[in-house]
This record gives structure tokens, C-alpha cells and sequence, in this order.
């Protein structure tokens, strides 16, 4: 489905298991990474993403939510959209169509308070996983993160206008 979407120059947005399941269709390797991401840390942007539709969406470093333990390898011809400390690949664009955010520009308050209870068992001592305190710390912090979000859909919509 995915393989035929992107085939028929549909626009695509995977998000997490999304973007892991982009860069494995376009042939790259998705694997364990040496540790997972819980929380909120700091995205590193690639400046090779100025070249494309999301040319002003990012800041240089900006602070997204996370929660995953895979990661992949950048696909060819895609152009990747940053790392952060833990997680070299946080996303990339392929063609102006199909964009891959390994974090999450889509959490609020309450998905992230619902992900928390359902998921807790995931919220152990690591230096990459943060406590529910620290998550759940600045609603604000989601508000910034969904403008992001926004952001990067109204650019899709409006073609790179």
C-alpha cells in the first residue's frame, strides 16, 4: 500500500513506526537502536532540508517529543531532516512527497498523559528516557510542537508556497 502510494505521487507522512516503515519501502534498514528515545529532546536540523518543500518550517534546534527504540538507515536519494543526540536519522523527505519525522510534531497533553499510562512499563533508568514528571512538565511545550506541526502540513497543502 505504502510502496504503491508513493509510486502514484501521492504526498505521504509517516510518523515514527510510519517513518520506519518509508525508509524500509525505500529500501533501508530499520533496526534497534543502542537505546530508546522517551521524551522530550533536541532535534539537530540538517540544513540539506532547506533544499526542499519544508525550506523555513525548522528551526536550527528545536525541541520534539519522542517515543521509539527502532531507528533506520537514510534511504537513498532522500534528503534527511536532522538527528539528535541519541538517534542519527530523526526523518528525511524523498522527492518533495513523502516525509518521515522519526519524532512526534502530532503529541498533545492528553496523547502524551494517555501514552504514558499505556505504556509505562517502557519508562525505565536511562539516560534517553525521560520521567512522566518530565514529560508531562510545560503544556506549552505542545503547543510549540504542534505549530510545528501545522506548519509543516500548511506547507504541504500550499505546495512550498
Amino acid at each position: 500500500f505504502v510502496r504503491t502510494a508513493i509510486n502514484k505521487d501521492k504526498i505521504v507522512i509517516g510518523i515514527c513506526l510510519g517513518a520506519q516503515i518509508l525508509a524500509d519501502v525505500l529500501g533501508a534498514k530499520v533496526y534497534k537502536n543502542n537505546q530508546k528515545e522517551i521524551g522530550w529532546f533536541d532535534v539537530n536540523k540538517n540544513e540539506a532540508v532547506e533544499r526542499t518543500v519544508l525550506k523555513g518550517v525548522f528551526p536550527k534546534k528545536f525541541s520534539a517529543f519522542h517515543w521509539h527504540g527502532d531507528v533506520f538507515d537514510l534511504p537513498e536519494n532522500c534528503v534527511p531532516i536532522g538527528s539528535s543526540k541519541a538517534t542519527e536519522n530523526q526523518g528525511f523527505v524523498f522527492k518533495n512527497k513523502v516525509f518521515a519525522f522519526q519524532f512526534h510534531l502530532e503529541t498533545t497533553y492528553n496523547s502524551a498523559k494517555e501514552l504514558i499510562n499505556n505504556a509505562r512499563t517502557d519508562l525505565v533508568d536511562s539516560e534517553f528516557i525521560q520521567t512522566e514528571e518530565e514529560m508531562l512538565r510545560g503544556k506549552e511545550r505542545f503547543d510549540k510542537l504542534n505549530s510545528l506541526m501545522f506548519k509543516v502540513l500548511e506547507r504541504l497543502v500550499n505546495k512550498g508556497s
